[in-house]
């Protein structure tokens, strides 16, 4: 294949033998090199990057995904670059570049939209987000942030950001690693003395959700829940997860006034009106909650578990038929 655009495929991983293959043969048909960091492995992980094809380079992990990210960039020889992770799938190939707008001068990023996989046993449980991970092998163009390491900025300096439909889907969320819950709010926290804002405090208090940390999470999420540094899509996700901690608590009443709001996105949208469906169950309201529970947004939405969901309009039409048997 004749490509007049080449890139270089940067991956950082430790111990990824047993995924880091999936994430190579996603990348081959598009790479004219597949750039491998390898930070501390006591696996097989080397060996089967290099048997793959891959170059491989050995560099001690310090705390900072933007230096080991950075140093990535500096192997790096081609004209443009797509960062993937171990754990992660490109599901596109080289024909499906938007390689006319990666030939303009003017634009230095291509965003992509990321699917997160957020439950093992429920494949069909998503979140999604766009990041700029395709990007101008240009020394302006560099990570900064010790975690949850940011790209954007240092591109909007001197160019655009395209927004393709190009798609990678990552399975690292599928269940819970303790030891990487426990490195990222290390990392956050160091990150937060160093330079804080409310950007950080949202990845920490999401941190300190998924570890099961509810009443951290929950003072974080309160602090911030009116931030006008947050995006709108975080904002609403800060809401959402304040009217789940709220509902655990039983505070009804907060759960309901903090998911008063219509999101634009369908995905978040469902997943307000089911909360805000459980509340409504929860407080007597069954007809209520079960309008919101077999409404259309929550039907769609990626973010709800539909094995729950089934099992929640189950459980009201027998409350309500309970209630109405004893009428």
């Amino acid at each position: 294949m004749n490509k007049q655009i080449k890139i270089s495929v940067n991956i950082i991983a430790k111990n990824e033998a047993d995924i880091i293959a999936n994430a190579i043969n996603s990348v081959k048909d598009l790479a004219e090199e597949i750039i491998v960091i390898d930070t501390g492995s006591t696996d097989e992980t080397a060996t089967i990057s290099t048997r793959m094809g891959c170059e491989v380079y050995f560099h001690n992990w310090e705390d900072d995904f933007s230096l080991i990210r950075n140093i990535a960039l500096q192997y790096s020889t081609c004209d443009w670059i797509l960062v993937i992770d171990a754990d992660e799938i490109a599901t596109f190939n080289y024909e499906d570049l938007p390689l006319m707008q990666m030939s303009d001068e003017k634009i230095g990023g291509i965003n992509l939209l990321l699917v997160n996989h957020i439950d093992e046993e429920n494949s069909s449980i998503l979140s999604k987000h766009r990041y700029t991970r395709i990007f101008r092998n240009d020394k302006s163009i560099r990570f900064t942030g010790r975690i949850h390491e940011q790209i954007r900025e240092s591109i909007e300096k001197n160019y655009t950001i395209y927004d393709s439909d190009l798609v990678i889907e990552h399975f690292g969320y599928e269940s819970i690693d303790k030891e990487k819950l426990e490195r990222n709010t290390r990392l956050l926290e160091k990150d937060i003395e160093s330079d804080a804002d409310d950007w950080k405090y949202f990845h920490l208090a999401e941190t300190h959700f998924s570890a099961g940390e509810k009443e951290k999470a929950l003072n974080i999420f309160e602090k911030i829940v009116s931030s006008p540094e947050l995006t709108e899509l975080q904002s609403e996700r800060v809401k959402t997860r304040l009217g789940q901690l709220y509902l655990a608590k039983d505070e009804y009443n907060k759960s309901q006034q903090v998911l008063d709001f219509v999101s634009t996105d369908i995905d978040v949208e469902g997943l307000r009106k089911y909360i805000l469906g459980t509340v409504m169950l929860s407080t007597g309201n069954i007809d209520k909650s079960l309008e919101l529970y077999n409404s259309s947004e929550v039907e769609i939405s990626d973010l709800v578990d539909k094995n729950q969901l089934n099992i929640a309009i189950q459980g009201a039409m027998q409350y309500k038929s309970l209630i109405e048997n004893k009428k």
